[in-house]
C-alpha cells in the first residue's frame, strides 16, 4: 500500500541565481554607463525553469552649446513551466493512493488514475504539475536618443526620438490522460497545442523648444513643440489536437479541430503644444496653455481638437501694506484663477467610427428551406458593429478659483472652488 505525501509531491525546492555586471566611466565629450544581468531560477524535480537577460547602456555628453544622448535596454527571457494544479484537490487525495503506475505508461504516462473506489473522482494533479507544459519566450526592446542645442543663454532646443517593441511568443503542450474513473474533467482523448504570439511597439518623437528670459522684474518662460506619437498592436492564437504527435511540435502536427484568431491594432496621435509663463516682480503671474491634438481614432472631419487653458495668480503677500501688517503670522497668501478644456480619447476605441465586418459563423442560404437544411450556403459577412462618424474629443471645462496659505510657522493651507 501506497504512503504517498502529497504536500512534498507538489512543493518543489528551487536555486535562484543572479549575476550583474556594470562599467561606467567619460571623458572630455562622454559620459557612459553600460551593464547587464542575469538571472536563472531552476526548480528541482519538475520542467520549471525562467531565465532572463538584460543589457543596458546609457550615454550622455556635451560638447560647446550642444548636449547629446542616447539611452538603449535590451532584455530577452526565457520561460518553462508547468500547471499550477490544484493545491486543494491534491490534498485531498488519499495517501493510500500512489503517484505513478507503471501499466499506465501508454495512456497517462505512467501516472495513477486516481478515484478507484476512493468515491472522490479527484484527477490526479501531480500528472498536470509535470505534464501540463509551457514555453515562453520575449524580448522587450528600449531606445532613446536625444540632442539639445542651446541658442542663446535663454533659448534652447531639444529634439527625441524612443521607440518601445515588446514580443512574447508562448506554447502549451498537454498530452491526453484519463486521470479519474469517472472523468469529471479527468479525462482527455486527444494531445493539445497551444499557442499565442503579441506584441506591440511605440515610436514617440518631439521637438521642443523652450525659452527663459529674465528683464528686470518681468520673466517670461515657455514651451513650444511638436509631438508625434504612434502605436502597434498585434495578437495571433492557434489551438489543434493531434492523436500521433505526442510532444511539442509544429502546427501542422495538430490538424485536428483547429481554432484559429488574431487581430491587429493602430493608433497615431500628432500634437502642437504651446505654452507661456508671465511674472512681474514674484507678485502677479500669468499662463496661458494651448494643445492642438490629432488622433486615428476619428474620422478625418473629426481628428483635430483644440484645447486651451489659463491660469492667473496674485501673491498678495508680497504687497507691502500686507506685509507691514502680518509679517509677524503670514507667510504667503497667493490668490489664484484657472479656466481651461480637458480632453481625453481613451474611451473610444481605436477603430469606433467604423463600421466592422465579421464573416465567422453567418452564411447565407440560397433555397427555400428556412433552416437551410437542403440548401446551399455560402459564407456571409455582416456588420459586427454600427459606424458612428461624429465621435470626436471627449471635452470638460474645468473652472475654479482658490488660494494658497501660509501661516502660523509655515503650515500650509490649500482651498480651491470649482
Amino acid at each position: 500500500m501506497a504512503e504517498t505525501d502529497w504536500w512534498d509531491e507538489y512543493f518543489f525546492s528551487n536555486f535562484y541565481q543572479k549575476y550583474d555586471l556594470a562599467i561606467s566611466g567619460g571623458g572630455e565629450l562622454l559620459n557612459y554607463r553600460f551593464g547587464a544581468t542575469y538571472t536563472v531560477d531552476d526548480r528541482n524535480g519538475v520542467a520549471r525553469n525562467n531565465q532572463n537577460q538584460n543589457v543596458y547602456s546609457n550615454v550622455q555628453g556635451t560638447r560647446g552649446r550642444f548636449t547629446y544622448g542616447g539611452r538603449i535596454q535590451l532584455s530577452y527571457t526565457n520561460n518553462h513551466g508547468t500547471s499550477m494544479a490544484s493545491l486543494q484537490n491534491t490534498l485531498q487525495l488519499p495517501p493510500n493512493e500512489p503517484v505513478y503506475d507503471e501499466s499506465n505508461i501508454d495512456i497517462n504516462r505512467g501516472y495513477y488514475q486516481t478515484g478507484m473506489g476512493d468515491g472522490l473522482d479527484i484527477p490526479n494533479q501531480i500528472f498536470f504539475v509535470h505534464e501540463d507544459r509551457n514555453k515562453t519566450k520575449s524580448h522587450f526592446v528600449i531606445t532613446s536618443v536625444f540632442g539639445e542645442v542651446k541658442l542663446f543663454d535663454w533659448l534652447k532646443f531639444k529634439a527625441t526620438y524612443s521607440y518601445t517593441h515588446y514580443n512574447s511568443q508562448y506554447t502549451r503542450f498537454v498530452p491526453r490522460f484519463t486521470l479519474a474513473s469517472g472523468g469529471g474533467g479527468g479525462t482527455q482523448a486527444y494531445n493539445l497545442l497551444e499557442t499565442r504570439n503579441n506584441g506591440n511597439s511605440r515610436h514617440l518623437t518631439d521637438w521642443l523648444l523652450t525659452f527663459d528670459k529674465n528683464i528686470g522684474l518681468h520673466s517670461l518662460s515657455g514651451v513650444a513643440g511638436i509631438v508625434s506619437e504612434k502605436y502597434e498592436t498585434f495578437n495571433r492564437t492557434f489551438a489543434g489536437r493531434s492523436q500521433e504527435q505526442t510532444d511539442f511540435g509544429v502546427k501542422n502536427l495538430f490538424q485536428d479541430d483547429i481554432s484559429v484568431s488574431g487581430t491587429r491594432s493602430d493608433l497615431a496621435y500628432y500634437s502642437i503644444l504651446g505654452r507661456i509663463m508671465y511674472s512681474y516682480a514674484g507678485k502677479y503671474m500669468f499662463t496661458a496653455n494651448f494643445r492642438a491634438d490629432e488622433s486615428s481614432k476619428f474620422a478625418k472631419d473629426n481628428r483635430w481638437g483644440y484645447f486651451p487653458s489659463f491660469s492667473v495668480g496674485w501673491r498678495v503677500s508680497e504687497e507691502p501694506w500686507v506685509k507691514e501688517a502680518t509679517s509677524d503670522w503670514l507667510g504667503n497668501l497667493k490668490l489664484r484663477a484657472t479656466l481651461g478644456w480637458i480632453v481625453s480619447a481613451g474611451g473610444v476605441g481605436n477603430y469606433a467610427y467604423q463600421s466592422n465586418v465579421n464573416i465567422v459563423g453567418y452564411t447565407y442560404s440560397f433555397g427555400p428551406q428556412t433552416n437551410n437544411s437542403g440548401d446551399s450556403s455560402v459564407p456571409g459577412p455582416r456588420p459586427a458593429s454600427i459606424a458612428n462618424r461624429d465621435l470626436s474629443w471627449e471635452t470638460t471645462r474645468d473652472m475654479g478659483v482658490g488660494f494658497d496659505m501660509d501661516m502660523l510657522s509655515n503650515r500650509l493651507f490649500h482651498l480651491r472652488l470649482l
